[in-house]
């Protein structure tokens, strides 16, 4: 049986947690006091680098998942970080920059009916357009693909 002078203690559930942990003492009627002390989660610090500046980043706890959007005009995931017990570990850079040409014919065969692609739609820019014109013959006649 505890006695009036007898404390129960826990630690902080290192190493998330940091602290010097909770108490509660036996009071002299049998009960036990109100917890005392603290624990707080441990964080890291920081931005993960450059590509997080404004995310918000700083001090989130441990076991936390920190993402920046990539740039516009770039293609990919973008950045992911996650804070562990040994700081920010970096999971994620994926942002290129998106291709400025289209560097193959749009299909292996042009639609039926056409003369082909022309050998210059290899290379056209973003948001350019190709053509195939109508081949004439038979029933084929138009403005073409």
């Amino acid at each position: 049986m505890k006695d009036a002078t007898d404390a129960c203690f826990t630690t902080c559930n290192w190493p998330a947690y940091d602290g010097l942990g909770y108490y509660v003492t036996c009071l002299p009627d049998g009960s036990w006091s109100a917890p005392g002390g603290f624990c707080f989660p441990r964080s890291c610090s920081g931005s993960p680098g450059p590509e997080w500046a404004n995310s918000g980043c700083a001090f989130m706890s441990v076991g936390s998942q920190c993402t920046a959007a990539r740039p516009s005009g770039q293609q990919g995931i973008g950045y992911v970080a996650s804070c562990t017990i040994a700081g920010w570990q970096v999971t994620a850079r994926d942002c290129s920059n998106i291709p400025t040409t289209c560097s193959f014919l749009p299909t292996p065969n042009a639609p039926e009916g056409s003369k082909g692609w022309s050998s210059d739609c290899a290379g056209r820019a973003n948001g350019e357009s190709c053509q195939a014109a109508c081949d004439g013959l038979n029933p084929y006649f138009g403005r073409g693909y």
